[in-house]
């Protein structure tokens, strides 16, 4: 009798003698519990399907064990501009940029004459073209960022796109609300969350930022927990992040209290 879920079909002795010692060395091999040859072949099943989105989005070369590292920004072109964003099986893209310095803009976010790393064409097109393409954006400020004009000025950006685009929401966090909230105690491992792109229900991506702001190799993950656990960071990073257009509200205080600094400057310099 075929187990509970599953169809039979006929095999040839041999095959099944095979597929029998597959699944005990498979089960021995990852620890688990001896898998019958109906689960066996249900479990490398999913793997495929695992590993055939990468296949998809990046190429049989690049495939190795459910995840591909890709190096600093390379990840640009050959993995966001020509295939993520083209798939219309992805719906949502949710996205979180940790400016850990005010020379993230420029060094994080590489610029050509026409598109940003993180605002690519092909990203652009998806959100003007799609209305239920879903595009959530969350810029974590650290201390040593934070109301410096070049970091302003690129959150003034962000503020720009959000406004444009109603299928745009954009969100802002300080560094240490987020490493608050996110209970972030390994530091080397857990603030990955704070510069990662969670593609749909495919996968999800982590660059590294190191404290100058420069990029590391980029890590893209198709494992579901992995991605299951960076929704959740994500979700618990908006519960303290302001809003756009609350955000323009809050950038309009520090451009004031800016301003009252140079005037107060200027004085003490008269006196």
């Amino acid at each position: 009798m075929p187990e509970k879920g599953f169809r039979s079909i006929t095999v040839r002795k041999e095959l099944y003698n095979d597929l029998q010692k597959l699944a005990e060395d498979f089960s021995r091999i990852l620890g688990l519990k001896h898998l019958s040859i109906p689960k066996f072949l249900a479990y490398m099943a999913e793997e495929y399907k695992r590993g055939s989105i990468l296949l998809k989005i990046l190429g049989p070369s690049d495939v190795k064990k459910g995840s591909v590292v890709l190096e600093q920004w390379a990840w640009r072109t050959e993995f966001i501009l020509r295939k993520i964003f083209a798939d219309r099986e992805i719906d949502r893209y949710w996205s979180t940029s940790y400016v850990r310095t005010e020379e993230y803009p420029e060094k994080a976010d590489p610029a050509t004459k026409d598109e940003s790393a993180q605002w690519p064409k092909t990203l652009q097109d998806r959100v003007s073209t799609d209305s239920n393409f879903e595009f959530e954006k969350i810029l974590v400020i650290s201390k040593g960022a934070k109301g410096k004009t070049a970091t302003l000025r690129w959150i003034l950006d962000w503020c720009k796109i959000a406004m444009e685009h109603s299928n745009v929401k954009l969100f802002l966090i300080d560094e240490e609300d987020a490493i608050s909230v996110l209970d972030i105690k390994n530091r080397k491992e857990d603030i990955k969350f704070l510069d990662m792109g969670i593609y749909g229900q495919k996968a999800v991506g982590f660059l590294p930022i190191d404290y100058e702001s420069n990029p590391g190799e980029f890590k893209l993950e198709v494992d579901v927990s992995v991605r299951e656990e960076a929704e959740k960071a994500f979700g618990k990073l908006k519960t303290k992040a302001i809003a756009y257009p609350k955000i323009m509200e809050k950038i309009g205080e520090e451009l004031s209290r800016q301003k009252e600094r140079k005037i107060n400057l200027n004085q003490n310099v008269k006196t």
